[in-house]
């Protein structure tokens, strides 16, 4: 295979990005090369002094392998070049690049685009590696959304912790590595760790479930956070009300996990699967008046619609003398009598929308009804979404002016079509 028709293969991957994936934070240089044999090697270089000790990793998960000529220099083959490779921190900035038109679905929608789908199976895949680790007795290591790296082949995706298994054993260098500050100010990343050192000495997996939430927050918002940011300075971690159902909630979720709150990977994946990540970049869900509040607000104007007619007919009931005392007093000559005043005004009959036909206007219904659907199934986008339930909406508003079977078949198709896809609506 020749050396274009690989790179072809690997899709949107280029060479800073495979760059940033390589180094992740400990890393000093980094890319993905082909191999002379074929298949692709990512590798890096690290700082003498940085040694590693290869972590228990599920078989199917690339590693690190140290280049038996340099002390410094480790490759991670890869058997089969991906469509692609990233790390979370660069999925998430494209995520929040696409953000003003993925807000526009509400967070309890049916549909969820592709890109916010793979967000979701890429964090599945965090926490089933987090899990294996801890079954191992290995943490996380300096675990940051920068090192997370997702390789995606054809047939699904593959997650690796690019940092894990490297650590730092030179007790004669005169200055330790910025990753290993506490000092946010010196180590931004500090603010996702507890002790960068500890951390690697020891096993804790309750720190590590702690850092894990902070990486998501982190990941969502583009910058290191300690916790979830305050909505009155970070408006996006605004949480829906829990009274409203599929409500957009993943920032409660984040703040539980961070604070130690849910103490297993099993309690952490119920409540992302129930308000998962790709909740952040949807839209809030508008709350809907419910039903009593509906049949209350019409029982009242019912009631002031009736008190009304009530008063016209007693009026209407006064005595016949004085009407005709009224009527011989005031009424000019020529002008019609009283009965003629007191005769009802005939409303002008109401004419069919668009001057058509009934059975022609349902003709034009059927076909409009038609048009969306395909539309809708050939594009299912946001904005398709959108627009599909709006115009569906508004196609039923008017056959509820039809009548017939016909009327009542096409309004029951149209009934059906909304409640299996805008369900919540």
């Amino acid at each position: 295979m020749s050396q274009p028709q690989r790179q072809e293969k690997i899709g949107a991957t280029n060479a800073k990005d495979a760059s940033h994936a390589a180094r992740g934070l400990l890393g000093e240089d980094g890319g993905l090369d082909f191999l002379s044999e074929g298949g692709l090697v990512l590798w890096r270089t690290v700082r003498d002094g940085v040694k590693y000790r290869p972590p228990p990793l599920p078989n199917h998960v690339p590693r690190w392998h140290q280049e038996s000529r340099s002390r410094i220099l480790f490759k991670m083959p890869l058997r089969d070049p991906p469509r692609r490779l990233f790390t979370l921190a660069q999925y998430c900035q494209q995520l929040r690049e696409q953000r003003q038109e993925l807000c526009r679905i509400p967070a309890n929608s049916p549909i969820i685009p592709e890109p916010l789908r793979l967000l979701d199976e890429i964090v599945d895949k965090v926490l089933d590696l987090v899990e294996h680790l801890h079954a191992q007795h290995e943490g996380v290591g300096l675990l940051a959304p920068e090192n997370i790296l997702i390789l995606e082949w054809e047939n699904g995706i593959t997650v690796s912790f690019t940092d894990l298994g490297f650590y730092w054993d030179d007790p004669l260098a005169p200055t330790l590595p910025a990753w290993l500050e506490s000092d946010p100010k010196v180590n931004p990343h500090a603010e996702l760790w507890e002790n960068p050192r500890r951390q690697l000495e020891r096993f804790d997996s309750s720190c590590d479930l702690r850092i894990l939430g902070r990486v998501f927050c982190s990941a969502l918002l583009g910058r290191p956070y300690r916790d979830v940011p305050d909505p009155d300075t970070v408006p996006e971690t605004q949480a829906d009300p829990p009274s409203v159902p599929l409500a957009r909630r993943i920032w409660v979720v984040l703040a539980q996990i961070i604070h130690g709150e849910l103490t297993s990977i099993d309690d952490i994946r119920q409540a992302l699967r129930e308000y998962p990540l790709s909740q952040h970049f949807l839209g809030p869900v508008h709350r809907r008046v419910s039903g009593w509040a509906i049949g209350l607000a019409t029982a009242t104007v019912l009631l002031t619609l009736g008190a009304l007619i009530f008063a016209i007919w007693l009026i209407l009931r006064a005595p016949d003398h004085q009407a005709s005392d009224l009527s011989q007093s005031q009424s000019p000559q020529g002008t019609g009598t009283s009965e003629d005043l007191a005769a009802p005004q005939t409303a002008p009959a109401p004419t069919d929308s668009h001057n058509f036909p009934v059975s022609a206007t349902l003709a034009d219904l059927e076909k409009s009804f038609t048009e969306i659907v395909t539309q809708y199934r050939d594009n299912p986008t946001p904005v398709q979404w959108e627009e599909t339930n709006k115009r569906l909406r508004q196609l039923r508003e008017q056959l509820r002016n039809s009548s017939g079977a016909q009327a009542e078949a096409l309004r029951s198709k149209v009934e059906r079509f909304l409640e299996l896809e805008f369900p919540h609506d």
